[in-house]
């Protein structure tokens, strides 16, 4: 790939190298950030919602920084399962939030049957309590370290967002299965008194 662009890293500028770190391919796009035609995305949901999904049912369009889908329904913003929800339960009575019962809202699950009005604290506590195996950090770990691909395809496969995934293979996060050295032969720092 020739770009004009002064070179960042690994040959590439600035946006090929990030597109290259999200995606795996400096030549991809990311697809939150490609403009679909007006009414594909509405489109696309009401084709879906015709099959009646019962797995989860990732957003395929305009995605927001925390992985909620988006689309404009008559020259109005909505989350997509926030619209969903509103088709199939309701408007959203006061003091309630769309709530996802698989925990998979932040690759953009829409599925009707996993949406639900609750509160916020009902969902934050949900969102906390989503949970992967000791298998599943394994192979999240062995995959990332055999490399072929990224944080973010590994997210999206298991659910849960690329930090999470960071923290899973820089064991700052579920810390079983990495070596720690014994208690007696770490030293902590301490500070200096100023004087």
């Amino acid at each position: 790939m020739i770009c004009e662009r002064p070179h960042l890293a690994r040959g590439w500028c600035n946006m090929h190298y990030k597109r290259w770190r999200t995606t795996g391919d400096p030549g991809a796009r990311n697809p939150a950030q490609v403009h679909a035609a007006p009414g594909e995305p509405l489109a696309y949901l009401l084709a879906v919602l015709t099959t009646m999904p019962t797995e989860c049912t990732p957003w395929e369009h305009g995605q927001s920084s925390n992985g909620y889908g988006e689309l404009t329904v008559d020259g109005v913003p909505w989350k997509a399962h926030v619209y969903v929800c509103t088709l199939y339960h309701g408007p959203r009575p006061p003091g309630l939030e769309c709530c996802h019962s698989c925990g998979n809202g932040a690759i953009g699950c829409f599925t009707p049957g996993h949406l639900r009005w609750d509160t916020p604290a009902t969902n934050r506590r949900e969102g906390r309590s989503a949970t992967l195996t000791q298998a599943q950090i394994d192979g999240i770990r062995q995959r990332y370290a055999a490399g072929g691909v990224t944080q973010y395809q590994l997210a999206a496969k298991y659910g849960v967002r690329q930090s999470t995934i960071s923290r899973i293979i820089n064991g700052v996060r579920w810390r079983t299965g990495i070596i720690r050295p014994a208690a007696d032969v770490v030293t902590p720092l301490r500070r200096r008194k100023r004087a």
